[in-house]
């Protein structure tokens, strides 16, 4: 029996390239991989972006293709292979079942276009969806004609169960967390979450070769699976947290460096790397020559040890994940069992690896100013802004808080770059104002870094005119006159982008001086 497992294309105005491993489908993978001919196909992959229609017009001159060092997005895409390539390719392989990835709600009619043509081609081919949205939505995506089976929660035994039995020809009632259709009643299990919690993945089975990350490869790693906690605005469906075995993961990485991968992301959605079973592994990592990066974040745990450890075992970058200084917001997003942020960042500065914070804008419960405040407390860290628009994700409780208020919600809205305003105090306008303000504080940090001294607002100035005459004009129209611009590159002139006089105003009103990313330097601004 032959399966094939699709990691679909996307369509937004950006993609998270170095971060398109089809890892959870590598689970499945390795779990089958005994019981049948199973192969992975990643269609996000492809050389260039194709040009697609964005359904949000409401944006088009928000995300407008002019240029600035400030700029957010231009162009709505499809990340991936178009329809006529992936036709070819499902009738080239032609599996007996095709299973289809769907962590992402707002992508759902990308992934289910893969069912529809799978059927097309053959409407034996049988179709299965997992991930996130099937597991939060098992009804409505069942209820689609060219889908015939939906995996809830965990999917690796469910999915292995499933294949056997079709094999055999034997009932599928007891596969765990398998929803299907029995004379037109569709028939939901609850959510699967495997007791075991078992590392063993054939990493040969995904070669490195489109997943670059600068001059290498990069590819991700899990130390456990779930969280303990509980955030307000987290969709994941709540699974049981565990970690997996150290010398499991000791493996998994070993297989990595052996197929020439040379970076590592790793993916947990809780990573304490104050844990024992982190820093042994850390110990273990710090010959191999790995560089390490933790794109999710980590948890906003240290001590003295760990400080030590980070630096020896290579880590490149260090995400952290803040959410907004406010005290009171952290309790609102149930986020507060982080507390004493502002000593545990300094530590974490301490270990002189780049820092990046993340945190939210946008939040129902924020106000202009708590967004000012968490952008004016980073700006004077030694670290980069991370900055983020906040989603309704579905899942979460804030979405169903969201639909027993207002009665329903497009899901396609179910994106940071949809710039849906979650309450009154905000607009798109201000929302992509806040994002461009964050990496105006961004540049200026670099440029702090370039010259290693402090600088006057003059010598800031004058330091950019030297090297981009253009960057030049954006920022002092910025700095001087509190008006956003950008370059049209057809016309040669500059123009007013759409932009919120109060959000820029209320920086600079506060603003005192920015602290570079690399460096203790500083430039002043009054």
């Amino acid at each position: 029996m032959k399966v094939l497992l699709i990691q679909p294309p996307i369509e937004d105005y950006y993609t998270t390239k170095i971060r398109s491993y089809p890892l959870g489908l590598l689970f499945i993978a390795s779990k089958v991989s005994d019981i049948c001919d199973v192969e992975i196909v990643d269609l996000r992959h492809s050389k260039k972006p194709l040009k697609s229609i964005s359904p949000f017009d409401e944006l088009n001159d928000i995300y407008n293709p002019h240029y600035s060092p400030f700029s957010l997005f231009h162009t709505y895409q499809r990340y991936g292979k178009s329809n006529e390539e992936i036709r070819d390719i499902i009738s080239l392989k032609n599996p007996d079942i095709i299973g289809i990835s769907s962590l992402f709600t707002t992508y759902f009619e990308e992934a289910v276009e893969i069912a529809k043509i799978a059927k097309e081609i053959d409407k034996s081919m049988i179709t299965v969806m997992g991930g996130n949205h099937p597991t939060l939505f098992p009804e409505d995506v069942l209820r689609y004609d060219c889908v015939d089976f939906v995996i809830r929660g965990e999917g690796e035994l469910p999915f292995k169960l499933l294949v056997e039995n079709i094999k055999k020809g034997k009932s599928l009632f007891e596969v765990p967390g398998l929803c299907y259709k029995d004379n037109g009643t569709i028939e939901i299990k609850k959510i699967y979450t495997d007791a075991d919690c078992n590392l063993n993945l054939k990493r040969e089975m995904i070669q490195k070769d489109s997943y670059r990350y600068g001059k290498g490869f990069i590819a991700p790693a899990l130390t456990s699976k779930g969280c303990p906690h509980r955030c307000y605005f987290c969709g994941k469906p709540a699974v049981k947290f565990r970690r997996f075995e150290t010398e499991d993961i000791k493996k998994d990485l070993k297989k990595l460096i052996d197929l020439g991968f040379d970076t590592v992301d790793f993916e947990d959605d809780y990573l304490d790397l104050t844990s024992p079973q982190i820093k042994d592994m850390l110990k273990w990592i710090s010959d191999k020559n790995l560089r390490l990066t933790a794109m999710n974040g980590v948890v906003p745990k240290i001590d003295s040890e760990t400080i030590k450890l980070v630096r020896d075992a290579g880590f490149q970058r260090i995400n952290l994940s803040l959410v907004d200084i406010s005290e009171d917001i952290q309790k609102e997003t149930n986020r507060d069992q982080f507390s004493g942020f502002n000593e545990i960042l300094d530590d974490f500065i301490k270990t002189g690896i780049p820092i990046e914070v993340h945190f939210i804008l946008g939040l129902p419960y924020q106000t202009e100013n708590d967004i000012l405040n968490t952008m004016i407390y980073l700006a004077e860290k030694k670290v980069l802004l991370g900055p983020s628009v906040y989603y309704l994700s579905p899942g979460s409780p804030a979405f169903k808080n969201f639909l027993s208020e207002n009665g329903n919600f497009n899901l396609k809205y179910a994106r940071s770059s949809a710039l849906l305003p979650s309450n009154n105090y905000f607009t798109p306008v201000k929302l992509a104002t806040y994002m461009k303000l964050s990496r105006f504080i961004n540049y200026v940090k670099s440029v702090i870094d370039s010259t290693l001294s402090d600088l006057s607002l003059t010598d800031l100035l004058k330091e950019i005119e030297n090297k981009n005459p253009l960057d030049y004009e954006i920022l002092k129209s910025l700095i001087i006159e509190k008006r956003v611009i950008s370059f049209q590159k057809q016309s040669r002139k500059f123009q007013v982008d759409p932009f919120d006089r109060d959000a820029v105003s209320g920086l600079f009103n506060k603003l005192k001086f920015i602290k570079g990313h690399k460096s203790n330097n500083v430039c002043h601004f009054c």
